[in-house]
């Protein structure tokens, strides 16, 4: 399986809208992702987003990117269901680190987990980060790779 990364725009953003209002998530998971649509937007607009779509065989898998904030930057991605434990957000996540640090100079960047999570913590493991802070209250992980 081949993955590669494409320039992620407002065109990704609504083929995932598609995606998302074809299956039925409870209340919080479209309250979630619309608060990630709209952030998503936003940093499409003001350009201080690295995202990219997730292309596996050239279809579209998914999306991932990373957020500059104020003093970090943030990973996150999403794997359409057909494509996840097959190695492709792996793959995806090796392919952005190695963007961030070689060509953006990042020399840090932060990725967050539910504890719940199993998958994606697993992903986050293969690609050499390290939990360094559990808040159990929240239930969440804070995950950071160094270059």
């Amino acid at each position: 399986m081949n993955v590669s990364l494409r320039k992620f725009g407002v065109r990704d953003y609504f083929r995932i809208l598609g995606y998302m209002l074809n299956r039925e998530y409870s209340c919080e998971r479209e309250n979630t992702f619309f608060q990630y649509l709209t952030r998503g937007l936003k940093s499409v607009r003001q350009n201080d987003s690295y995202e990219f779509a997730i292309l596996s065989d050239g279809k579209f898998a998914g999306n991932i990117g990373i957020i500059q904030k104020e003093k970090d930057q943030e990973l996150g991605y999403w794997v359409l269901k057909k494509f996840r434990s097959k190695g492709v957000a792996t793959r995806a996540v090796k392919e952005i680190t190695a963007i961030a640090f070689k060509e953006l100079g990042f020399t840090e960047i932060i990725a967050m987990t539910s504890i719940e999570n199993v998958p994606s913590q697993k992903v986050l493991k293969k690609n050499k980060f390290k939990i360094i802070k559990r808040d159990k209250k929240n239930k969440e992980l804070l995950w950071r790779l160094r270059k």
